[in-house]
């Protein structure tokens, strides 16, 4: 008999119940949002608040820190356990690299990738709001 609970088909957010033939699934989030980060201590707190302070709580954080020489990590690990935050710092090779290692270890339905080189003003105060090479989506869900 095939034991299920060894398939690399079967996705990574199922569990096995202590019953050989039944298994649970344990809270798939509902979406993965994914952060690059290389020296960044002077932004990555307000991205972990504002992501901390969601109301949705269906989600992980994952950021990929590329190996930072800043404070960074220390930020990063003062986080870990305060929400569903997952961090790592290791070398990659760009920014592009380390969005797709954060992708690779979601388990979301859905990807979120939020970038800390593009985090700019929100609103009518911000010098890109009336940028004709800017555009703003809104709606209600």
């Amino acid at each position: 008999m095939l034991d299920i609970t060894e398939s690399p088909t079967i996705p990574k957010y199922y569990r096995e119940s202590n019953d050989k033939h039944h298994f649970r699934m344990e809270k798939r989030p509902f979406f993965s949002i994914v952060t690059a980060s290389l020296n960044n201590a002077s932004t990555i707190r307000n991205t972990l608040d504002s992501i901390e302070n969601q109301v949705f709580r269906e989600c992980e954080h994952i950021v990929v820190d590329g190996g930072s020489r800043d404070d960074t990590v220390a930020i990063l690990e003062e986080y870990e356990g305060r929400y569903d935050l997952r961090s790592t710092s290791e070398s990659d090779d760009g920014v592009s690299d380390a969005l797709n290692k954060g992708i690779q270890r979601s388990n979301g339905k859905y990807v979120v990738v939020n970038n800390l080189l593009t985090m700019r003003p929100a609103g009518p105060q911000s010098p890109y709001w009336g940028h004709p090479q800017t555009t703003r989506y809104a709606g209600s869900t």
